[in-house]
């Protein structure tokens, strides 16, 4: 199928190309986001619905998306590496709308769940294709800012879901969001297909190969040996898990319900709330991407966020508990915000990962830490939850558990332990921001010796 070309179209410069291509697979991952995230306007509808407590709808919104998304990183990586990143990123695209239209269209819990579970099978391409991309068509120095902005892409559609679609939810009811989130992700689908191409033309060796000239060809087997035989892609996929939690869990599915429920904010202004969350992560992010390539760090900036974000997470959570006064309103936004701020630093894990090996396998290393990273949601979520229910010793008229203040606070500890033993963590990884061209060199020589093996 014939692609685009934008060289043909004159108001758009050269120089402009690569970051219009990379957009376009940092579009599709604005819209999973948006996907994963829509659950948490509408928990207590779905728990209504479906007649389930804490830890079902964390199963089932939380569970059957991570357990997809995390087990096919790593095959996602693999794919992208070897064969066209268009055609992967389509069908994964497709993939998505479709089990989103199986999720909401359906009132039967097991239905539901295969739904949730073929969104994250197509969502699972999202975030490594991005950065693919970003690894083939963008400069090294650019790929800090590059992880950051797409970060920020991730949480513009969290904060889409949780503002203007809750909004939209409350007035026109939830059809009106999922009609809309339809056309989006098609519309989506049609830029991956006639706009995106795999390769600039000055990689391609070859006008018949179809493949990337940056693909890599080595055994599967052999290539995860490499990649999994260095101890700092661990500790950056653990660092990375714990570290995104707070997205994970109050993003994701608990920040709106705690704070109706601790806050007693409106079904208005709890979405709001989290909107400003995502909106500090938005608007910083991009500027740590940028710090951080200029000065060639990575663990500094992330070891004072994670900091910052453990001292402002215990204000939220604790200071009702102890002081038995709430923070006001106004202050709750300013929080979050900060907190967004604080979480800004999350995609330098990429980063970190990254620039320990080649771009060759730049696709299954970025995997590899996702699927360590996409643990929070995969274990951890349905955790909380469960210490939900373990907590909580009522019921409402219908049968749903209610839970109390005390229930979210002993629930959500897990958040400032996870970001202190993050902390700790960090002082074995070793700096890889002022690392040079040798280190990839390194890599592509250690690849070229187990071809020949």
């Amino acid at each position: 199928m014939r692609t685009l070309n934008l060289k043909n179209i004159r108001f758009i410069p050269v120089a402009a190309i690569p970051w219009i291509i990379w957009s376009i697979a940092g579009l599709y991952y604005f819209f999973e986001i948006i996907i994963r995230t829509l659950p948490s306007t509408m928990s207590s509808s779905l728990m209504h619905i479906f007649q389930i407590n804490a830890t079902s709808l964390s199963v089932l919104t939380s569970f059957f998306y991570y357990i997809a998304y995390t087990v096919m990183q790593i095959p996602a990586g693999l794919l992208v590496d070897r064969y066209s990143v268009k055609r992967v990123l389509f069908i994964a695209c497709l993939s998505c709308v479709f089990g989103f239209m199986i999720f909401y269209s359906t009132r039967n819990y097991h239905l539901a769940e295969f739904g949730r579970l073929v969104v994250g099978l197509g969502s699972a391409f999202a975030y490594v294709s991005a950065l693919k991309v970003a690894s083939v068509w963008l400069s090294r120095r650019h790929f800090g800012f590059a992880t950051t902005i797409m970060d920020s892409l991730g949480m513009l559609g969290a904060m889409f879901a949780d503002d203007i679609l809750a909004r939209i939810n409350i007035d026109d009811g939830i059809q009106s969001s999922i009609n809309i989130l339809i056309v989006i992700g098609l519309f989506i689908a049609f830029l991956i297909i006639f706009v995106l191409k795999d390769t600039p033309e000055s990689q391609i060796k070859n006008k018949n190969q179809t493949r990337l000239s940056t693909n890599d060809k080595t055994n599967i087997f052999k290539k995860l040996c490499l990649i999994g035989k260095n101890p700092q892609i661990w500790l950056v996929g653990i660092v990375g898990c714990l570290f995104y939690l707070p997205s994970a869990v109050i993003g994701d599915l608990f920040g709106i319900p705690f704070l109706k429920t601790v806050y007693h904010l409106s079904r208005e202004s709890a979405p709001l709330c989290m909107s400003v969350f995502f909106a500090g992560w938005i608007i910083c992010g991009p500027l740590f991407g940028a710090y951080s390539d200029k000065v060639g760090k990575r663990c500094k900036p992330l070891v004072i966020t994670m900091l910052i974000e453990a001292i402002l997470f215990s204000i939220l959570l604790y200071t009702p508990l102890i002081t038995g006064h709430k923070v006001p309103e106004y202050l709750l936004y300013i929080l979050f915000f900060f907190m967004g701020v604080a979480m800004g630093t999350h995609p330098l894990v990429f980063a970190i990962a990254k620039e320990n090996y080649s771009n060759k396998i730049a696709g299954t290393v970025v995997a590899f830490t996702n699927t360590l990273i996409m643990l929070s949601g995969l274990l951890i979520t349905p955790l909380v939850g469960y210490l939900l229910d373990y907590s909580h010793h009522s019921l409402d008229k219908i049968g749903v558990p209610h839970y109390t203040m005390a229930n979210y606070t002993f629930a959500l500890t897990l958040i400032p332990i996870a970001l202190i033993i993050c902390v700790i963590i960090m002082a074995f990884i070793k700096e890889t921001g002022g690392l040079k061209e040798e280190t990839e060199q390194k890599y592509d020589q250690a690849l070229e010796m187990l071809n020949r093996m």
